[in-house]
């Protein structure tokens, strides 16, 4: 089980999830990214600071990470953003 904290609003979300058994292709980290205003739930299978590079450089907001879970897959990113849609801003971004 995998618990998301909104600190701002007050609520825990439980996400229940059996990640598939790690292979040596597709190992990553699913992680959450907060920039004051959104969250993000996003995959890498580099270094979750490089992506926060990349991201920041379009977001004039300070990008910071909430939570990391590593020798995750693609699969538990998709099942977080499903649990999340009701508050889904675009894309990968949803409201605090």
């Amino acid at each position: 089980m995998v618990l998301i904290h909104d600190f701002v609003a007050g609520r825990v979300f439980r996400v229940r999830f059996t990640p598939p058994a790690p292979t040596p292709v597709g190992r990553g980290t699913v992680y959450v990214l907060e920039d004051g205003f959104g969250i993000k739930v996003g995959y890498t299978s580099g270094s979750v600071a490089k992506r926060i590079g990349e991201l920041q450089t379009g977001n004039s907001r300070r990008i910071t990470v909430i939570a990391e879970i590593g020798i995750a897959t693609p699969e538990l990113e998709d099942h977080l953003h499903s649990k999340l849609n009701e508050w889904n801003i675009t894309g990968e971004w949803f409201a605090r």
